[in-house]
């Protein structure tokens, strides 16, 4: 699989993920979506005091996902 949008414009493959999975609950998207929302999820992300709540369970998506 060819990742086309790692550069230095987004962080981290697993931060990228991990914001997909705050927003939505879920990871299971192409990258090509998962990247493209990066931005707009950040700014929604910015203003809200709870986010970081939403994070539960991610780390075991990720593994799941990516070993």
């Amino acid at each position: 699989m060819e990742i086309i949008y790692l550069n230095d414009e987004f962080p981290s493959h697993k931060e990228v993920y991990e914001m997909f999975y705050k927003t939505k609950g879920h990871i299971n998207s192409t990258e090509e979506t998962i990247y493209s929302c990066y931005w707009s999820y950040f700014k929604r992300a910015w203003y809200n005091e709870e986010f970081y709540r939403a994070g539960e369970g991610f780390e075991e998506e990720y593994r799941k996902k990516f070993g």
